[in-house]
C-alpha cells in the first residue's frame, strides 16, 4: 500500500521532471476553457500551465498504483484541473500543487463525511466544487469509495 510520504516523494519527482505522462496532449486536449476576462483567462491559463508540468506526470505515475491514496491524489488532481474559474487560479498559485495543498485535498476527499467544523482552504479544489457544485464533489467521493469497495473486494 502507498503511503503519503511515498505520494509526495513522486510529487517532488514529477516537480523534478523526473516523470513523464504518455497521455499529455489527451489529457491536454481535455482541460475546460476558463471563464472570465481576457486578461484574467491569460494569466490563469499561465499558472494552470506551469502546474500540468509536474502534475500530469503525477498522476500518470499514481495511476498505475492501485491504493486509495494514490487514488485520492489523483482525483485531487482531476478536481483541480475541472475548475474553470480563472480567479481561482490566480489567487491560489502559490499553493496549488504543494505537498500541503496534496495531503489537504486527499484527506477532504477521503473523509467519510463533510466536517461542518473544518473550513477548507480557499485554494482547495475540492472546497471549490462544494461551494460551487456540490454534485462534483459528492460524485468524486463516491467515485472514491466506490474503487475502496473494488479494492476491499479483490
Amino acid at each position: 500500500m502507498t503511503d503519503l510520504c511515498e505520494i509526495t516523494a513522486t510529487l517532488a519527482k514529477a516537480k523534478r521532471g523526473e516523470l513523464l505522462d504518455p497521455r499529455l496532449s489527451e489529457r491536454f486536449s481535455r482541460l475546460p476553457m476558463l471563464k472570465g476576462l481576457p486578461s484574467q483567462t491569460k494569466w490563469a491559463s499561465t499558472v494552470r500551465m506551469r502546474l500540468l508540468d509536474s502534475l500530469f506526470p503525477f498522476m500518470a505515475e499514481l495511476e498505475q498504483s492501485n491504493d486509495m491514496l494514490s487514488s485520492a491524489a489523483v482525483m485531487a488532481c482531476r478536481l483541480l484541473f475541472s475548475v474553470d474559474n480563472p480567479d481561482f487560479w490566480i489567487n491560489s498559485q502559490e499553493e496549488l500543487g504543494t505537498e500541503a495543498w496534496l495531503a489537504e485535498e486527499i484527506e477532504a476527499l477521503l473523509a467519510r463525511d463533510d466536517l461542518h467544523w473544518i473550513e477548507l482552504e480557499p485554494w482547495s479544489a475540492f472546497g471549490f466544487w462544494k461551494q460551487h457544485n456540490p454534485r462534483v464533489a459528492r460524485s468524486a467521493r463516491a467515485k472514491l469509495r466506490e474503487a475502496q469497495n473494488q479494492l476491499n473486494a479483490a
